[in-house]
């Protein structure tokens, strides 16, 4: 709701069980079956129990969502930067100018 996304219903929304790592899981709320029976009837949205402590599933989520959200990026809105040929004259003068 606070971060108003445009289309809601097409949001490539994630949901992440953190701090799985806490107390061996007693201090759970949720029960892992719950948690991902609910994402699962949010349209089968992804789910990951995660630790950031403990470097469980953070880089798994992470490049889950940059996959979903570049899967809904419209092309007209990514920007691809020129490329430049640094074999060409133009592209050696920039490389000897000290341009990065």
């Amino acid at each position: 709701m606070q971060a108003h996304p445009q289309d809601p219903d097409n949001f490539p929304f994630m949901t992440l069980g953190n701090k799985i790592d806490a107390d061996g899981g007693n201090s759970r709320v949720v029960s892992k079956k719950k948690a991902e029976a609910w994402a699962q009837s949010k349209g089968g949205m992804p789910y990951f129990e995660t630790s950031a402590k403990d470097d469980i599933n953070v880089e798994a989520a992470f490049t889950q969502m940059a996959r979903n959200a570049l899967r809904h990026e419209k092309e007209e809105d990514l920007f691809v930067p020129e490329a430049v040929d640094m074999n060409t004259s133009a592209g050696a003068a920039r490389k000897r100018s000290g341009c990065c």
